[in-house]
């Protein structure tokens, strides 16, 4: 379609789903300009991997101006390599997207060298966005980008990352006061120009190992706090979520 993200595709959930995705885009593509639109909130809107190859790696693709709201799930991110993302917009969706790889066996899946370019992850009923590959996601960047106004109903919080090292900067943070907007454990941070607006702050899972570097950071609320939460009292409360 003419202009940003044009084109509409409308996916009607609300009788039944019976897909694990409603599209799926593989290696070595340049995808732009559309909209992914669900109605009631089921299965999973966007699946960026190639989902027959064992590992499912995909490469050098480039994605930009889309947006996906009102599934259960707006996007996930498989194994990839060399991948840029542009004003994407995950929004209303009962989660926003899981930058998860894996393989058959689940225990063994990585990205490399991914670029977030002002990007949105807000407003879905659970995290905004989560990383958390097995053996890490390596060299992954954020400029530029807002992860707000996501209400943590499950996870409780509105953004996770998990193994990996992450370069960050001029991210936005909104949201509840109750809900840290950031998450980390055993991971490598180097973040500059984050601002953090009414959030429930950073909540940094200790006793584990860790490496964050921080500059320029601006918090604009009495809540906007740095949680330092012992790895013991983490690992109950995703037992908790594993289990509700």
């Amino acid at each position: 379609g003419e202009g940003d993200r044009a084109t509409i595709f409308e996916c009607d959930t609300s009788n039944g789903f019976n897909s694990d995705w409603f599209l799926e885009i593989a290696g070595g593509t340049n995808s732009r300009n559309f909209r992914l639109v669900g109605i009631g909130k089921l299965g999973l809107g966007l699946y960026i991997g190639n989902i027959d190859d064992n590992l499912g790696f995909s490469g050098n693709g480039m994605y930009e101006n889309i947006i996906v709201t009102a599934f259960a799930r707006a996007m996930k991110i498989n194994s990839t390599y060399s991948m840029k993302y542009t004003n994407i917009v995950c929004e209303s969706n009962g989660a926003g997207c899981e930058m998860i790889a894996e393989n058959d066996a689940g225990d063994n899946g990585y990205s490399t060298n991914s670029t977030f370019i002002n990007c949105n992850f807000r407003f879905n009923d659970d995290f905004g966005f989560v990383a958390n590959s097995p053996l890490g996601n390596r060299n992954t960047r954020f400029i530029s980008c807002s992860i707000e106004g996501n209400n943590g109903a499950t996870s409780g919080y509105q953004s996770y990352f998990k193994f990996g090292e992450y370069y960050m900067d001029g991210l936005y943070f909104e949201g509840s006061s109750t809900i840290p907007a950031l998450r980390t454990e055993q991971a490598r941070f180097e973040c500059s120009d984050w601002y953090f607006n009414g959030t429930g702050g950073v909540d940094l899972v200790v006793g584990q190992s860790q490496n964050i570097t921080m500059s320029n950071v601006k918090c604009v609320s009495a809540t906007d706090l740095f949680i330092f939460t012992p790895s013991s009292i983490n690992q109950t409360k995703n037992r908790e979520n594993e289990n509700s």
